[in-house]
């Protein structure tokens, strides 16, 4: 991803949305910062979905989905890795 990226975009749906899986945006916000994985997603209607794995200082591990619009990181859903994910991000960091 060759994006220069200038912040987050956030509105009051995604904020509430993280609070159902008991995330707060400051979290949601430093998986970005703190060797995250990203790979690309899922395309719907022409937008590029993204993928971020990453693990806060607090040592919870996340994944989050998200767009790029306007060159602000609009996150879709943020919520803890699945199993699946914590594999494919340790397989990351190691190599």
């Amino acid at each position: 991803m060759d994006v220069f990226i200038k912040g987050f975009d956030w509105d009051e749906a995604n904020l509430k949305k993280l609070g159902k899986h008991g995330v707060v945006q400051e979290e949601a916000e430093e998986i970005f910062y703190l060797s995250p994985f990203v790979d690309e997603g899922a395309y719907e209607k022409k937008k590029k979905r993204y993928r971020c794995l990453g693990i806060t200082s607090g040592g919870r591990y996340l994944a989050a989905f998200f767009t790029i619009r306007r060159g602000f990181i609009r996150n879709i859903s943020v919520r803890p890795m699945r199993r699946q994910e914590r594999k494919l991000y340790a397989e990351k960091k190691t190599t």
